[in-house]
Formats: structure tokens, sequence, C-alpha cells
């Protein structure tokens, strides 16, 4: 039986909550976290999605936990990206489940002088930053860490503690901690979202309607879909990623990210499962999240270039999945405009995992308080 096709199914748990009701339309990370943060305070929660959990980018991405690069850092989510890293940390001791969180070193090799001003522009804020040791490393140094790296390169930034989880098993241990704490899981399709008076009302496909007080809309790629029931455009588009898992001969590879001329931000690491994860592409193809021929050999001769023993590797596993993007590349997080009824919490992009524990508690206050601690004043969903 399909996704689409399966009944709604509602998980039933002895209610001991006494706070709003609150209906989550969407079970990755971002929804995940918003579950597991409202039910450590007491709301009644209820999520729902049409499809198992972990199937999507949040259980098939790499899971690199890097906070200090990447889209809007420094400015203007620099804060925010090591907010959510310290969230981690915490939620890899506080969560029942284990999902393989692993701290790491992780290697930014620079191959070219733009690159390396670029890196430059943002060292002084990185070693900045309480907690991290960051440094730049000459060609030789770097070989002594990772000897199997071609020679052709200038040097590079060397960051500890980076983290990485295996992204399937945290997406699940977020959702099965917020069931434990008394949150229902609603398999199904959302086919509209409308706020009248003092409630909201999701129906989802089949007849059904769930009536509560907030609706944290968390729906990653899909989550324009929602545009049309909510009468505000949320400017969301699917970002293509694919990875390989290949089975390599050799110690394992440290975190190594690079960039090239075809293929952006791209990396080999060794993970939990023994396998060499490299990846990933940047596609704009809308929903097609098929694993493809030519992304395939675009990664391959990536990592290739950088690590050239990984040629005789055997490719295990390849997958591809679809990542929420925004126009800006920064997450859309807020109010609906007008309506302090929804919260938007989606286009974390590339930086999802990263993101997703802050974005879903700022989400949890926002439903809660009214506010959020949290800096997310250039994240709302009206600056479009």
């Amino acid at each position: 039986m399909s996704a689409k096709s399966q009944p709604y199914i509602l998980a039933t748990h002895m209610s001991y909550t006494t706070g709003p009701k609150v209906v989550i339309v969407g079970a990755g990370v971002v929804g995940g976290a918003a579950a597991h943060y409202l039910t450590l305070a007491g709301a009644k929660v209820t999520v729902v999605d049409k499809d198992p959990i972990g199937i999507h980018a949040s259980g098939l991405a790499l899971g690199g936990l890097g906070p200090l690069s990447g889209a809007g850092i420094p400015n203007p989510i620099g804060t925010l990206s090591i907010e959510s890293w310290q969230l981690h940390l915490d939620l890899s001791k506080s969560l029942t489940d284990e999902y393989d969180f692993k701290l790491e070193k992780s290697l930014n090799i620079i191959f070219d002088n733009q690159q390396l001003e670029t890196i430059r522009s943002l060292l002084d804020w990185q070693k900045s930053q309480d907690g991290f040791k960051v440094e730049w490393l000459d060609k030789s140094d770097v070989l002594d860490i990772e000897p199997r790296i071609v020679s052709a390169f200038l040097g590079a930034v060397v960051t500890e503690p980076t983290g990485i989880i295996d992204t399937y098993k945290f997406n699940n241990a977020l959702i099965s901690e917020a069931q434990r704490n008394g949150a229902d899981l609603v398999v199904g399709e959302v086919s509209n979202i409308q706020s009248t008076g003092s409630a909201c009302n999701v129906s989802i496909d089949g007849g059904k309607t769930l009536i509560c007080d907030k609706v944290i809309v968390a729906m990653g790629p899909w989550s324009h879909q929602a545009s049309e029931w909510l009468g505000f455009n949320i400017p969301i588009t699917p970002l293509k990623g694919q990875i390989l898992r290949l089975k390599a001969e050799g110690p394992p590879i440290p975190h190594i990210s690079w960039s090239g001329a075809d293929i952006y931000g791209s990396y080999a690491v060794t993970k939990s499962d023994g396998l060499v994860w490299v990846g990933t592409t940047e596609e704009h193809g809308g929903f097609d999240d098929r694993p493809s021929s030519i992304g395939r050999q675009t990664i391959m001769r990536s990592v290739v270039s950088i690590l050239p023993q990984l040629a005789q590797g055997e490719i295990i596993k390849h997958t591809a999945c679809l990542r929420p993007l925004s126009p800006d590349g920064l997450p859309v997080l807020g109010f609906l405009p007008g309506n302090p009824k929804i919260v938007i919490a989606s286009g974390a992009g590339r930086k999802g995992i990263l993101l997703g524990p802050v974005m879903g508690k700022s989400a949890a206050d926002l439903v809660l308080n009214g506010y959020t601690s949290s800096n997310i004043s250039a994240l709302s969903p009206d600056r479009f």
C-alpha cells in the first residue's frame, strides 16, 4: 500500500497534558524537534505526516553538524547555528534512543586563492566562538592527518569539535520521545488548514478533521502546498541532493569537505556503518527524488579528484532526497503574518539537520509563549 493511500491511523496514549492542543504538519527533524519540546512543556501534540518517518531528507541526509560555516553564517544566523549545536549536545544526552552521535574534527580543504580569501574572512569569527578550536593548517600538516588527499591544495581549516549523526535514527528518536511524552502520530495527507475564530482545523484526506489551538507547518520541501490553504505565499522549493555510500579499503576517512567547479560543498567521511559517505549535488529539478546516473558520475568525479583511492570503492547504496530551500537560502521561521495561531518552520536547505533543534524549539516557544528568546528576526515569513 502506498504512503498516500494509507488509511488514517491515530496512535492512542493516556493523555496527561494540560497545555494547548497543537497539530504539527510534518514529521521530519524540525517537526519532530517541535513535538519533543512541546510535549516537555505539557502541550497536547498531534504530528501528521503522509509518509513513514525518515524516508526523506531528515532521514537520508549525511548528518554532518558544522555550526561555524554555511549559508547565513556568521550573519544573520551564526548565533542561531551555535545555539542549535548546543541543543544537539543536550539531545545526545537526553533522548532515550541512541542515534550514533559522534564528535570529530573536520577538514575544509582549500584549493585556490579565491576560496582562501573567503575562508580567511570567516576565521576571526570562527576562532572567537567558545568551545571550538579552529586553525589554518598548511599542506604538510593536513597530509599528516590524512595522507590520501591529493597534493594540489593550499591548506585546510581544521575545526573541532564538529558532529555527525545517523539522521534516520535521530528523526525517529525525536518522534519516539515525543510519543513517550504523550504525542499522537497520525499517518495521513493534510488537504487543508483553516484558522477560524479561536480554533484551527486541519483536514486530512479521508474526511478526518483535527481541531486544535495552534498549528506548526513544518512540511519541508512541500511547505509551499500550504500557501493556498493559508492565503500566504510560502516560497519554498525542493533542492535535490544525492549521496553515495562506498565500501572502501583502508583506515576510516575523517570528515573532509571541499568545493569544486561542478559540485558545491562536497564531502567524504566514514560513518558509523563503516561506509564512506560521499556527496552531494544541488539540483533544482522539482520533486523528482530519484537517484540518477548523472548524479552518481558527478559525485564520483569530484571525490576521486580529492581522494583518488576511492575510485576503487564499491558503491553500496545511492540515495537522493529533497531539501527545503527558500529564495535567500535561509530558514522561514515565524508566525503566519497576521495570524498568531499558525507558525511556519521550514526552508533550512542543507542546514536542516543542524538547525532542526533550534527551529523546532523556536516554533514551540512561539506556540506556547507568543515569542522566543532565539534571534529569528531575519527569518520572518513576511520578509519576501
